[in-house]
């Protein structure tokens, strides 16, 4: 089963994070770096108000989720994230005519918070139905949409707002789609006690995911106080494509591990639970070390590449910091945050992403005014690793922290051992440096297959073994 998962998550999410970085880069470069900043601060403000108002929805259903429920907790849910959008909607039209906020401003994030909501629920529940290839189909159909409406909108009128509507227009078209590909999602009718368990587990999601959004977000908010929409724009264009090259996997394995984790959980296997999630950390461990290297060992190619010259020299100095920002985040959000579903409550995502906040806004008011983009990786950094440490210390005897940390440890000193050797062969041939950009991602890409296939991780070496077998099958035939 987790193959299959695997299968359908990791091809989709690498399709499309490539279009997404394609779109990443034509949106900077044809919008220019002070329209790019912009629509990440408008992108920064539907984020949060969609995670204060309706994320925790989707994340209480998934740990709700039951086989025998499932049919009228769908209906409940659909029925709740329409009253609460409604209610958005309200909000919207009462701030523009309060002069609170212009119509444009308002519409954006009325569309961005729409498109968000739609999708992730449709998706999250084909996710929870273990309907991994409608899954797959919705991811690819997104981003597809994302580059077709956003080049359509900078070919006519550059704007922040534009991206955004073309953004949630995208999330609407995917979210059609998924709901086009379900099956029986419309046979349940809305129930009393759906709703209580939906609102029971989900109460204490609320302030967290507001927290969580505020968090996230913070280094953006703080940079764009004491900087300029230009600085906003070059860090937030840098921190996306690096988040975006570890969150494609991160997202394949949360979706193929915790789903099974949690179904293994609920049928008092602990032992299986805690196998799936120790293959799943190890897979983040990988992905985090291996991603983080490569990015810092080739950073000004890439950079130079994705967005010119001129905005490479300017990320060069601080790729390091977002690059390790960002390696927390990972840890965070996708293994911790996610292992909260196989507890008995939500309260510790409450505590950690409070911490977080406290931890982000305190050192980004102190460094954000004295070193500017780097000063605001630092804080995103230390909130990060300050969240991860309330679960460690709240999970200390819960068989989620019976981790393989040997083997995790391992793989960072695989990771780190590629990284230095890359950067003695990068020295030894300064004379012909194509060559040596060659030799680097052979060395990478042979480094992380051997550890790969040593631990298994994300079935890579049962997955060389099924194609080998049927290589091996055609050519009896």
């Amino acid at each position: 089963m987790i193959n299959n998962q695997i299968a359908y998550y990791l091809g989709s999410k690498i399709f499309a994070a490539i279009l997404n970085l394609v779109t990443m880069a034509v949106f900077v470069r044809m919008g220019g770096k002070e329209t790019y900043g912009l629509y990440i601060l408008q992108i920064a403000w539907a984020y949060m108000l969609y995670s204060v108002t309706m994320q925790w929805l989707r994340f209480s259903f998934f740990a709700c989720f039951r086989e025998d429920n499932g049919a009228d907790l769908i209906a409940t849910y659909l029925r709740m994230l329409a009253i609460g959008f409604a209610g958005l909607l309200l909000v919207a039209v009462g701030g523009v005519a309060a002069n609170m906020m212009t119509a444009g401003f308002a519409l954006g994030i009325v569309i961005l918070v729409l498109g968000l909501a739609s999708y992730e629920a449709l998706s999250e529940i084909a996710r929870t139905r273990l309907q991994a290839r409608n899954v797959a189909i919705g991811v690819i159909i997104r981003a597809v949409l994302m580059l077709a409406f956003g080049v359509i909108v900078l070919s006519y009128r550059p704007s922040a707002l534009g991206l955004a509507l073309s953004v949630g227009a995208a999330h609407l078209g995917a979210a059609l789609a998924l709901l086009l590909l379900s099956k029986n999602i419309g046979q349940g009718q809305w129930s009393a006690s759906a709703k209580k368990s939906l609102w029971d587990y989900g109460k204490p999601l609320i302030p967290a995911f507001g927290l969580d959004a505020l968090g996230l977000q913070l280094d953006r908010l703080l940079l764009a106080r004491f900087g300029s929409l230009e600085t906003v724009g070059i860090y937030g264009a840098a921190s996306d494509l690096i988040r975006q090259t570890m969150i494609v996997v991160a997202e394949a394995i949360a979706g193929a591990y915790f789903t099974v984790a949690r179904k293994a959980a609920e049928q008092g296997e602990e032992n299986q639970a805690k196998d799936i999630l120790g293959q799943a950390f190890l897979a983040y461990t990988a992905l985090t070390f291996f991603a983080g290297a490569f990015v810092l060992r080739f950073d000004r190619p890439i950079f130079d590449v994705m967005f010119g010259v001129e905005m490479g020299a300017a990320i060069e100095p601080i790729a390091a910091f977002i690059i390790l920002s960002n390696m927390a985040a990972i840890y965070r959000a996708y293994y911790f945050s996610q292992a909260i579903y196989l507890t008995k409550g939500s309260h510790n995502l409450l505590y950690s992403d409070a911490m977080q906040v406290a931890i982000t806004l305190l050192s980004g008011l102190v460094l954000v005014p004295l070193y500017g983009a780097a000063g605001a990786a630092i804080a995103m950094f230390a909130g990060q690793m300050a969240g991860i440490m309330v679960y460690l210390i709240a999970w200390r005897s819960h068989y989620i922290l019976k981790l393989p940390y040997r083997q995790a440890a391992m793989v960072a000193m695989m990771a780190a051992a590629t990284y230095l050797l890359s950067g003695l062969l990068e020295r030894s041939m300064t004379q012909n440096s194509g060559l040596a950009i060659l030799l680097n991602i052979l060395l990478f890409g042979s480094s992380s297959a051997l550890v790969a296939w040593r631990l298994n991780i994300l079935s890579f070496r049962d997955l060389v073994h099924k194609l080998a077998g049927s290589k091996k099958g055609r050519t009896g035939q």
